[in-house]
C-alpha cells in the first residue's frame, strides 16, 4: 500500500513538472511569434530582452529560424 501512495505522489510531481515545462514553452513561442511579427522597434527591444532572460539569443536570422521550426512543428 505504501508503494502505491509513493507512486501516486511521484506521478503527481511528474505531471506538475510536465505542465510547467509545457507552459514555459508556450510562453516562449508566444514571445517569439510576437517578436517576429512586430514592427515597433521599442516593442521588439522589450521582447528581445524577455527572450534573452529565457536564455534565447536573438540574432539576424532568428525570425527565419523560428518560422521554419514553427512550420515544421505544425506539420
Amino acid at each position: 500500500m505504501n508503494n502505491f501512495k509513493l507512486s501516486k505522489v511521484a506521478l503527481a510531481i511528474m505531471l506538475a513538472l510536465g505542465m510547467t515545462a509545457c507552459s514555459s514553452n508556450y510562453q516562449f513561442g508566444d514571445v517569439s511569434r510576437a517578436y517576429c511579427a512586430s514592427t515597433s522597434p521599442d516593442f521588439r527591444l522589450e521582447l528581445k530582452h524577455q527572450l534573452n532572460e529565457q536564455g534565447v539569443q536573438v540574432g539576424v536570422d532568428y525570425c527565419s529560424a523560428f518560422g521554419l521550426v514553427d512550420a515544421m512543428a505544425r506539420r
